[in-house]
């Protein structure tokens, strides 16, 4: 098991190259490690365009969008 050290930064890569489909179990278990970002997203500003169908929004970090 790998040592975490508070204030770093870590990649996790998982390569799964074969020719099916069939996926992985990926199972974390025994160690004391806790894996969050704390930094909770907050609004900074918004803005609408003048059709009112879109919004800006300014956050104080990145977060994913799909």
């Amino acid at each position: 098991m790998p040592v975490l050290t508070a204030g770093r930064d870590y990649l996790l890569m998982i390569s799964h190259f074969t020719d099916t489909q069939s996926g992985y179990d990926l199972i974390f278990k025994d160690g004391t490690a806790v894996i969050t970002d704390p930094k909770i997203p907050k609004m900074l500003s918004a803005k609408v365009d003048c059709d009112g169908k879109v919004i800006t929004l300014q956050l104080n970090k990145q977060i994913q969008c799909n």
